[in-house]
């Protein structure tokens, strides 16, 4: 049902989480994982005119550090993985993996808001929900 999964992490509490889900149906589906971690173009290019090359590249290895985490615990549930580090605007990135790679699940975490911030759009779980070419589950923190 489920052969490719996509994953996107920011490092936070609630992608480790999700990436918990992610594997539990990787290994039950026999699926490939792929971990993704996007770092935001807009503050890398902000970053790099002001010459804050050692602040743009620290984004860069704390994406890979998110996706060897969730990618060591994939290597111990024997789960098939990947990771990627990429750069750009993370919605849009997420999306454009998922359709490129013909992704059958995409799993993400997401704060839990309260009343009022629930009327609030703009997060990037918001917008994978909306655009997204296959099933997303949401997994709450």
């Amino acid at each position: 049902m489920f052969r490719s999964i996509l994953l996107p992490t920011d490092g936070s509490q609630y992608s480790l989480e999700a990436g918990k889900y992610a594997i539990d149906i990787a290994r039950h589906y026999g699926s490939r994982l792929l971990i993704v971690y996007v770092v935001p173009v807009s503050v890398a290019y902000v970053l790099s005119l002001r010459g804050k090359l050692e602040q743009t590249q620290e984004l860069f290895k704390e994406g890979e550090r998110s996706v060897e985490a969730i990618k060591k615990m994939c290597d111990e549930s024997k789960v098939l993985s990947e990771t990627r580090v990429v750069e750009g605007d993370p919605a849009l990135e997420i999306l454009r993996i998922a359709e490129a790679e013909a992704i059958d699940l995409l799993v993400v975490g997401a704060r839990r808001k309260g009343r009022a911030a629930a009327f609030t759009v703009g997060s990037v779980s918001d917008v994978i929900l909306a655009e997204a070419p296959c099933p997303v589950m949401v997994v709450g923190g």
